[in-house]
């Protein structure tokens, strides 16, 4: 057992001699020639997923320092766009060994400093403004009532206790960020005198500084530090495919009318221009890009088209068309159809996944 200091006296070890071994119980400064076994439990942190959320699994960035991964990552979000669960609990396991039945462990959620690497990355600080500090969650900025570190949902606080069961476990649930890139790691000890109180990840250089890179606590911790748990965002894309469009009624996508001139070389040689006095869509350019037919002649690409009204009053249409169909076509029905009908049913749709640049 650990005593704690009283005036100014250091913390002095305990030894309850419960089987008579050493014949007294008192400080171990006081029983000169006497040997004993310290154990010391070792406490273990896992990360594991909450209910039927995404597993947790490893990040897939490696430390620079050492090649080691970074942790941990949990995928928050609905899964189905219906959804309204945010699924952005996690839940910590706790170990001990040998097992501390009945035994109290003290939690702290610490934001350590973003793993982007600075240099090779973000060379303009957009990820990362703060150097090696934590305290660097955007979930922070936003909204600082919950924390640096994320919060425990049994204590709606970074602090947290829990006692152990049987075994010496223990599993609590903790609320992390919806913002991709936000990071955390939890220290726990099972000694109520500990530096928990005292430690940090917002100054690096400072005593009791909790590092993403590294298991070792800057002065010291009588405890344990979880893996790093960086939040990620699955990005859903939906693409869209449209069949063609009809070929009749209200929603067919062309007009049709009648050939009234056909003038070849208008307004430059290989094109022609049409005359119709049919009614059009009265817009310039209306049907660019768009397709001529009449039954019998390949579709004609459409380049312009213009409405005017002539001095009689008269309002007429030319459709400049890339192509010479010659004058037979004088007096004969036409379809035109407008560019937004070019593309259509051209094209399969696209089956997921879909390779994009950068992954899939």
């Amino acid at each position: 057992q650990i005593l704690a200091p009283t005036n100014g006296v250091p913390p002095e070890f305990f030894i309850k001699d419960l089987d008579g071994m050493l014949g007294v119980q008192r400080p171990v400064s006081e029983l000169p020639g006497k040997v004993a076994t310290l154990i010391v439990p070792k406490v273990e942190l896992t990360w594991t997923n909450n209910g039927d959320n995404l597993p947790i699994d490893d990040h897939p960035q490696t430390n620079t320092a050492n090649g080691q991964l970074l942790g941990k990552r949990i995928f928050v979000g609905a899964k189905t766009p219906s959804e309204t669960n945010p699924r952005n609990t996690v839940l910590l396991k706790i170990i001990t060994t040998p097992p501390l039945a009945g035994s109290n462990v003290w939690l702290r959620a610490f934001d350590v400093d973003d793993t982007t690497d600075d240099k090779g990355f973000d060379n303009e600080s957009l990820v990362d403004s703060n150097g090696r500090a934590g305290g660097d969650n955007y979930f922070y900025q936003l909204l600082p009532q919950y924390g640096y570190g994320g919060v425990f949902v049994a204590s709606g606080s970074p602090d947290h206790s829990v006692v152990l069961n049987s075994n010496g476990q223990a599993t609590v649930e903790m609320r992390v960020s919806m913002q991709p890139g936000d990071n955390y790691r939890v220290g726990a000890t099972v000694f109520p005198t500990s530096q928990l109180s005292g430690m940090s990840a917002n100054t690096a250089t400072a005593d009791g500084y909790v590092s993403p890179y590294t298991d070792v606590v800057r002065g010291g911790f009588n405890g344990s530090l979880s893996p790093v748990l960086t939040v990620w965002r699955k990005l859903y894309l939906e693409f869209d495919s449209m069949g063609a469009m009809p070929t009749n009624g209200p929603q067919a996508n062309f007009d049709t009318g009648v050939v009234r001139l056909s003038q070849a070389n208008i307004p430059a040689p290989g094109y022609t221009r049409i005359t119709t006095l049919s009614r059009l869509r009265q817009y310039k350019n209306a049907y660019q890009s768009g397709r001529f037919e009449i039954a019998g002649y390949p579709a004609f690409p459409v380049s312009a088209n213009e409405f005017n009204i002539d001095y009689n009053g008269v309002p007429f249409h030319y459709i400049y068309i890339q192509g010479s169909p010659g004058t037979n076509i004088i007096g004969q029905t036409f379809k035109l159809t407008d560019d937004d009908a070019t593309p259509l049913g051209s094209q399969q749709p696209r089956t997921m996944p879909y390779a994009l640049s950068g992954g899939t």
